[in-house]
């Protein structure tokens, strides 16, 4: 049915009334003509229906020698098309160019669909797809998917395999990533486990080795948590000791921040926006360089429709001008630097440890301001210091 309707596009049909007469000579007579006809119905007094452009032409004896009125009601498709815009030839090199570059368009990459990663991020995937030259606006038919699988896993060594599929304008880029070795433990050399800070111990549990301390002991740094010698009946032994020792400890953790240093200030700021086309873009206005700017940023908005990626997309770009010289902070603006220092080194310093309590102050010194924080942390203290055996195991 669908190509019956493509070939009555192309060749033209027409919708046509009949009144007065005989209806039924009428059909028979052109059925008789060999005249095509479809789609015949009779509301009231007239009858409606459909013919060929050609048809029609040859309607008329017919509809006479029943009696019948025949008129047109409304021409269709292509050939009526084209006479109604046979003269405005803009149109329709428009149109065909607009047909042609669509046709274009199919054979390019529009989008970039990526699946399985876990650590690597999407843009280190598409940053290493784009020096195989797999991007936007790339031909479809110069992308050696084999190839491509090949070097993308010598540009990212983390991938165990990697398949690319070219589905229409979509590149489906499947990876998985190589799992981390489990780390091997040589169980022969003898260890000890140490305090590695002061604290109160909480609880203790040895894998292996001899527990020393219990909960509720206070120990200081260095103290024997876990002994790696084993008194057995047959004499001692020696093993790796391995234990958790979880502990209260106390730290103290500092920033400040120099009224005096200063912060560089923004100058001025300025954007400028642009569309992007598959891999073309084309900025709105002319804005100088990245070069003559201090800080460069730039960011993407692509569109898409029903879930799918359309290759064209908004861009914005910063430029960013700093002053040359440093301009002095209020107390209030070294507080808050003070403060971002702290909670930095409070990170750096205190990685692993569950923090229940913290006091923060803050002072001022007259030229620097200090961020200084007590803290009640939970954490597991012990330290694993190797030793060796006199004579040997």
């Amino acid at each position: 049915m669908f190509i019956i309707r493509i070939i009555r596009y192309l060749t033209g049909f027409v919708r046509f009334s009949a009144e007065g007469g005989f209806p039924e000579r009428f059909i028979n007579l052109a059925a008789k003509k060999g005249l095509p006809l479809w789609d015949v119905k009779s509301i009231g007094d007239k009858l409606y229906g459909f013919t060929t452009a050609a048809g029609y032409k040859n309607i008329r004896k017919p509809a006479r020698n029943s009696g019948m009125r025949v008129r047109i009601i409304n021409k269709s498709g292509f050939p009526f098309f084209k006479r109604r815009y046979r003269k405005r030839t803009g149109f329709v090199v428009g149109g065909a160019l607009a047909v042609i570059f669509l046709m274009y368009l199919s054979t390019l990459l529009w989008n970039i669909q990526i699946d399985g990663n876990e650590t690597l991020t999407d843009d280190e995937v598409i940053s290493a797809l784009e020096e195989l030259n797999v991007k936007n606006g790339a031909r479809m038919s110069k992308i050696d998917t084999h190839n491509v699988e090949v070097e993308l896993e010598n540009l990212l060594p983390s991938l165990s395999w990697v398949t690319v599929n070219l589905s229409g304008s979509t590149a489906y880029i499947e990876l998985r990533e190589r799992k981390a070795r489990p780390e091997i433990i040589d169980t022969k050399k003898p260890s000890d486990i140490i305090a590695k800070t002061d604290g109160e111990i909480l609880k203790i549990e040895s894998y292996s080795g001899t527990g020393i301390m219990s909960a509720g002991s206070a120990v200081l740094k260095g103290d024997l948590l876990i002994s790696g010698k084993v008194e057995m009946l047959a004499g001692p032994e020696f093993v790796r000791s391995r234990g958790c020792v979880l502990a209260r400890t106390a730290h103290v953790v500092s920033a400040s921040q120099s009224k005096g240093d200063g912060l560089y200030a923004l100058e001025r700021i300025r954007y400028r926006y642009g569309i992007s086309i598959l891999s073309i873009e084309m900025p709105f206005a002319p804005l100088g360089h990245k070069k003559n700017c201090d800080i460069y940023f730039k960011s993407s908005f692509m569109l898409s429709f029903a879930d799918a990626a359309v290759p064209i997309g908004l861009t914005r770009e910063s430029f960013t001008v700093v002053s040359d010289g440093r301009t002095e902070i209020s107390a209030e603006k070294a507080a808050l630097a003070a403060l971002f220092r702290y909670y930095r080194n409070e990170q750096a310093e205190l990685a692993g440890a569950d923090i229940r309590e913290r006091a923060l102050k803050i002072s001022d010194t007259g030229k620097t301001i200090v961020a200084a924080g007590s803290c009640v942390c939970e954490e597991d203290i012990g330290f694993e210091r190797f030793f060796e055996v006199e004579g040997g195991l």
